[in-house]
């Protein structure tokens, strides 16, 4: 038969054994200190960093007056970066890192402008031409190497509706109507250029397409 019994000797360490419960909940709290370190230390790192990386979290953000007015957000994913033209927008990146930004002065041309001397974390711009548009984001470390990011936006003429206007752009909007009903065709294209046309000419080509009684060529 065999024995249930171990048989001890003077030398023998005979303290009671801990139970693997215990030693279970140990090993949970080393993994829990161990998580706790890599978190904070990644924290320290987001918030530091001297690199840019094409991650989410150095993703660009664009964020127009509109928007921040009213709570609206323009872009319906379909364009990258929406901006509206001739209107305030703020740049920033979504990680919150202070960085240089450069905007392009023309689209296409490569050409681009620093818009801020000092690392700021965001910065308001005002795109005053449609297209798309190239935005640096870069960061200088302490021993001199810079890291850049290039994102694009576009830019374009959004129309918005006559009572969300700002009372600025409300006046700037009935000033360009009055001035378009009262400006004659040639007055207009020796003042704008060839591609300006008065009231008068664009209602005498509505009634030239669809007022024509063999067929109605626009509607």
């Amino acid at each position: 038969m065999t024995s249930n019994y171990t048989t001890l000797h003077e030398n023998d360490d005979i303290s009671t054994p801990k139970s693997p419960r215990s030693n279970i909940k140990i090993v949970f709290g080393l993994l829990f200190a161990v998580a706790a370190v890599s978190v904070v230390a990644s924290s320290f790192q987001v918030t530091n960093k001297t690199t840019l990386t094409e991650t989410e979290e150095d993703t660009l953000q664009v964020v127009n007056e509109f928007e921040t007015r009213t709570g609206r957000v323009l872009n319906d994913g379909l364009l990258e970066n929406l901006v509206r033209v001739h209107s305030p927008t703020t740049l920033s990146l979504k990680s919150g890192n202070a960085v240089i930004f450069h905007v392009e002065t023309s689209p296409g041309t490569n050409e681009f402008t620093q818009l801020n001397q000092e690392v700021v974390s965001n910065i308001d711009h005002v795109f005053t031409e449609i297209g798309k548009h190239n935005v640096k984001a870069s960061v200088t470390a302490s021993d001199g190497t810079t890291s850049t990011l290039i994102y694009t936006i576009t830019a374009k003429v959004i129309r918005i509706e006559l009572r969300d206007l700002t009372e600025e752009d409300r006046k700037i909007y009935f000033d360009a109507l009055q001035k378009f009903q009262f400006t004659s065709e040639r007055d207009g294209v020796a003042t704008y250029g060839k591609k300006y046309h008065s009231l008068e000419y664009i209602v005498r080509m509505h009634l030239y397409g669809a007022a024509d009684k063999e067929c109605d060529h626009w509607h």
